[in-house]
C-alpha cells in the first residue's frame, strides 16, 4: 500500500484532472503522472498551481458581483427595509 491520506489522494486527482470533469482518462493519468515525476517539489509546485487557479475563479466571480450586482443587492434591502419601517409607522 502506498499509505497516503485520503486529503492527498484528492489532491492528486485535482492535479491529474486537468479538464476538471471529475473524471480521469487513462490517458489523463499517465500525462498527469509524467508531468508529475521528479521530486516532490515539482508535485509542490503543480498543486500550488492548481489551487491558484482555482482561487483566481473564485476573485473573478465575486469581483464581478461586487462590479455588476453588490449595489443592487444592497439597495434592494435597504429599500424593503425603509418601506417595512413606514408601513409599522403609518400603521
Amino acid at each position: 500500500a502506498m499509505e497516503i491520506s485520503i486529503e492527498t489522494a484528492c489532491q492528486l486527482f485535482q492535479l491529474l484532472d486537468v479538464d476538471d470533469d471529475r473524471r480521469l482518462t487513462v490517458e489523463d493519468f499517465v500525462e498527469g503522472c509524467l508531468r508529475l515525476r521528479g521530486t516532490a517539489k515539482a508535485t509542490d509546485i503543480r498543486l500550488l498551481m492548481h489551487e491558484s487557479k482555482l482561487t483566481v475563479s473564485k476573485l473573478t466571480l465575486l469581483s464581478k458581483y461586487f462590479e455588476e450586482d453588490f449595489l443592487d443587492d444592497i439597495e434592494e434591502k435597504v429599500m424593503g427595509s425603509v418601506s417595512q419601517r413606514l408601513e409599522s409607522v403609518s400603521l
